[in-house]
């Protein structure tokens, strides 16, 4: 599969959870949602007596990557009835409230997952997680189609304990279903550390099925308070800058000749042959094979230079170099300077908003990218406008795309924040819910990360209403709203 294709995230949004009813749609208002019952109750004394990540003095020295490898070869020796099970129920188990045949089979099919589950929780108690990707030994070529079928498994994987977590939600096993919270978490982070961005894809959809748990958790009868728990999981909880430096390098890697080409003394013919190398690579990706004889092949560098040459003189000059110094380059080294020169911007251009706060970073790449677009550098075809080749496109993947996806399980994790907080604040005024978030005094108040504003908040007929309506951006119609009733006690 094409690995830029693959960095596409679905994201689904949650439905009919046990005990947290979905929402229907108003008429004239496509907005999805859903309603939970929750008990007002404080967090415990102290105040991080739950953690949603492993302790680092309850970790063990090790790699946790051989343990997920274990996992993975554990669960690939299950008798082929049990995955077809799994395949055609998933959706139900997780979606749906369970009849009584579906608690038993659910505890059948995990009892089949006990060595794999124990294999997660020893890799998510270990000190480091190194798979050990060495990828700059490789060639661009070879970077950019290296398969990561360890780190796809650990989704498969953190499903299983989704699953587990929901099972011990419904029976009320809080410290179980914390413990599964936990492998499910930093198994997601673990996921992430290998350098190439679709790993931090990976890991923010596995987080982001481990994060759906905590609405559950919210809505469980006698279920503890998490504000605290919550509040102290890192921020971002998986990074994909580590993969992001990593394409960025890897364009570097692409061509190799681009570092010196302004003070190179490599000949006319020198220079051909190392332009003709990157630009049969760049062609390459994508393809099994090449079937174009060689002549069809230097009929596609020379007929390139010929279009690009033109431009990226005019462009290296208006930049400010000699034109005397121009005129006097091999075409081929011409459009290698041009082309470090706009990969360079391109890559600083977008990777320059991902150490600011979510709703600003969204806002800058958002701005950028429509600046590269409209520069013709982030295009198939850059050729007749930069006279560069198109590396940046093909090789750097949609930095915007891949922020958004980490910027909904943000979202998430604000909003399940701010239900623990309105469960807080009604246990401290007698079950009564706030009329505002500025009502609230217990603790901060979390904001809506795409927008760095409080969230849409209101009382109505006695029930919390919170409207996040910024999740039109990721493509849900409308947002989604969330109802929050405070359950009564007999």
């Amino acid at each position: 599969m094409n690995r830029i294709v693959s960095l596409i995230v679905l994201l689904v949004p949650l439905q009919a959870l046990a005990q947290v009813e979905p929402i229907a749609p108003r008429p004239m208002a496509p907005q999805s949602g859903f309603r939970l019952t929750v008990d007002p109750v404080a967090p415990p004394t102290p105040s991080l007596k739950f953690e949603l990540l492993p302790p680092p003095n309850e970790c063990q020295p090790g790699n946790a990557a051989l343990y997920y490898q274990r996992a993975t070869l554990v669960a690939a020796e299950l008798p082929p009835q049990v995955r077809t099970q799994f395949e055609e129920r998933y959706r139900r188990w997780t979606e749906s409230p369970w009849a009584p045949s579906d608690v038993k089979e659910v505890r059948e099919w995990l009892e089949w997952h006990q060595a794999v589950i124990g294999e997660l929780r020893t890799a998510a108690y270990r000190e480091k997680c190194e798979f050990d990707h060495q990828l700059r030994g490789l060639s661009s070529t070879e970077s950019l189609n290296f398969r990561l079928p360890e780190i796809q498994a650990m989704r498969q994987l953190g499903r299983v304990l989704r699953i587990k977590t929901r099972l011990e939600i419904q029976e009320g096993r809080f410290d179980d279903a914390l413990d599964s919270m936990r492998i499910g978490f930093r198994t997601s982070r673990d996921a992430a550390t290998s350098p190439l961005t679709i790993s931090g894809v990976i890991g923010i959809a596995s987080a982001s099925g481990t994060a759906m748990s905590l609405a559950e958790w919210s809505a469980a009868s006698n279920s503890p308070n998490l504000y605290w728990a919550i509040s102290a999981l890192p921020r971002p909880l998986v990074d994909i800058r580590h993969g992001l430096q990593h394409e960025r390098r890897l364009v570097e890697q692409f061509y190799p000749a681009m570092k010196d080409a302004e003070h190179s003394r490599r000949s006319a013919e020198e220079w051909n042959q190392e332009f003709a190398k990157a630009f049969l690579a760049l062609m390459s990706i994508g393809s099994s094979q090449d079937n174009r004889t060689e002549d069809d092949k230097q009929w596609s560098i020379t007929n390139f230079l010929l279009k690009a040459y033109p431009s990226a003189k005019r462009q290296l000059i208006a930049a400010g170099f000699d034109p005397q110094w121009v005129e006097s380059l091999p075409p081929a080294q011409v459009v290698t300077i041009q082309t470090e020169r706009v990969a360079r911007y391109a890559c600083d251009e977008l990777l320059k908003w991902l150490a600011f706060p979510t709703h600003q970073a969204l806002a800058g790449l958002e701005a950028s990218e429509s600046k590269l677009r409209q520069e013709n550098i982030l295009h198939e075809d850059p050729t007749f406008s930069q006279g560069a080749l198109p590396i940046v496109p093909l090789v750097m993947p949609y930095v915007y795309t891949v922020r958004l996806s980490q910027a909904r399980l943000e979202n998430t994790l604000a909003v399940y924040q701010l239900i623990e907080v309105l469960r807080w604040h009604a246990a401290t005024e007698g079950g009564k819910l706030p009329a505002t978030l500025a009502d609230i005094k217990v603790a901060p108040v979390p904001r809506d990360p795409l927008t760095g504003e409080p969230f849409n908040y209101r009382l109505e007929s006695g029930m919390a209403v919170i409207d996040v309506q910024s999740l039109a951006k990721l493509g849900t119609p409308g947002g989604v709203r969330y109802e929050i009733a405070i359950r009564k006690r007999s």
